[in-house]
């Protein structure tokens, strides 16, 4: 089986640069080198696979420079990808991204990248070409697809849809057909992958090991903005797929792709390929080299997108009468679970009503070992103590995830930060 070039511990070989340039597409190339001997069919239909990757790589690319908001729009999107059982649903999703509500939320240092694939351009620009090759290849298994004197790159994504599905969904293209598409499909292939701006990005993937430094392991174009993290162990990234937005080093600058996934081994990349379960919260991945499908935790994307529960410790719509003071505090501060700090709470207690000064609190510890519990006791504390030194006491809840007894379970915000 090819692999992705990595040493006999199957993961910390350094490739030669031209290794690691085009890596994310070497092993599926070195397929269709492979199957194009086979004849005419054989070969148009693994660069028409090429270009199924290539359209989720490019659109979980641009889903994921999209930030956070209170509507949780990449979330949505991504929520459509692991369920998307069809080409046509991506580029929906890739459209969406682009110039949807979404594509409000984008990150400022990647407007660039989307701007590559909207930008409407004349006959000179390669991005007219590759669409006008596409359109070609498209035309050659019977489609019906033109394109102005001025096109958006978008719609070679979109003419990609329309051809995998004349060819495989419902068509039979013949073998003069398919014969007579390869080369201006190859060709258009060639050309996004060599110049898309998107693809001109650094991508690695990076995976902490026992002394907490980062193995990083090239997959497009050079690694240089994620060496750094091989000498440091200062910096806390979940392991997998990252591109660099280019600029500084900053951790701003690095974008996660949490649907592209590589194998134990290193040697296969998978991408979703839809079929989600809800019983189990699964959702299948897909290698376009080996045939793999392999069944991925979904867990992370099981909540509807649209209507998230507030959290338990959200406060409550109305202020209420505490004896002297008005209070929104929630009723779970009353929990029966919650287990008293004495210390905690009366230094807590000390600090809270001391109106000599006006000082932030904070409250620091790992999740879930009480940090709200304490503040909720001793506020309600001192909003029903009869000497309370304030009018009105005022619960802000800014989580995204509440800790239950059966795991985090995502909830909606009261407040949030727009990037």
């Amino acid at each position: 089986m090819p692999t992705l070039g990595t040493s006999e511990d199957g993961f910390n070989a350094e490739p030669s640069p031209t290794m690691a340039k085009q890596r994310l597409f070497d092993q599926l190339d070195d397929r269709i080198s492979r199957d194009r001997d086979e004849g005419n069919y054989a070969y148009f239909h693994v660069l028409t696979l090429k270009l199924e990757f290539l359209t989720k790589i490019v659109t979980t690319g641009i889903v994921a420079c999209i930030g956070d908001d209170a509507d949780r729009h990449r979330y949505a999107l991504e929520h459509q990808l692991v369920r998307a059982d069809s080409l046509g649903r991506w580029v929906t999703v890739l459209d969406s991204a682009l110039v949807g509500p979404p594509a409000e939320f984008r990150r400022s240092q990647s407007r660039p990248l989307a701007r590559d694939l909207t930008e409407r351009v004349g006959r000179s620009d390669w991005r007219h070409t590759a669409v006008t090759d596409l359109s070609f290849a498209a035309n050659q298994i019977g489609t019906n697809v033109e394109i102005g004197n001025r096109v958006a790159l978008r719609q070679f994504f979109d003419i990609a849809r329309q051809l995998r599905n004349r060819s495989t969904g419902h068509g039979a293209p013949t073998s003069t057909e398919c014969g007579n598409a390869c080369d201006s499909l190859a060709h258009a292939l060639d050309a996004v992958i060599q110049n898309l701006l998107l693809l001109q990005c650094s991508w690695v993937y990076l995976r902490q090991n026992m002394s907490r430094k980062y193995n990083v392991l090239p997959l497009l174009n050079d690694s240089n903005p994620f060496d750094h993290l091989k000498r440091t162990r200062d910096v806390e990234l979940d392991d997998g797929v990252y591109f660099h937005l280019g600029g500084s080093n900053d951790l701003s600058n690095f974008i996660y792709l949490p649907l592209i996934f590589i194998d134990e081994q290193r040697s296969d990349i998978a991408i979703p390929n839809g079929n989600f379960k809800q019983t189990r919260y699964s959702f299948e991945t897909l290698s376009y080299v080996t045939n793999t499908v392999t069944e991925r935790d979904g867990r992370q994307w099981r909540d509807s997108p649209m209507h998230l529960t507030p959290s338990h410790t959200e406060g409550r719509a109305e202020l209420r009468a505490y004896h002297n003071v008005f209070s929104n505090i929630p009723s779970t501060s009353s929990s029966t679970h919650y287990i008293h700090r004495t210390s905690l709470e009366q230094r807590l207690h000390r600090e809270l009503i001391d109106t000599t000064r006006h000082p932030i609190i904070t409250l620091i510890g790992p999740g879930g070992i009480g940090k709200t519990a304490i503040a909720l006791t001793t506020i309600t504390k001192v909003a029903k103590s009869m000497d309370a030194p304030y009018d009105v006491i005022v619960w802000i809840s800014a989580r995204d995830i509440d800790l239950l007894e059966f795991g985090p379970r995502s909830v909606q915000k009261q407040v949030f930060k727009k990037r």
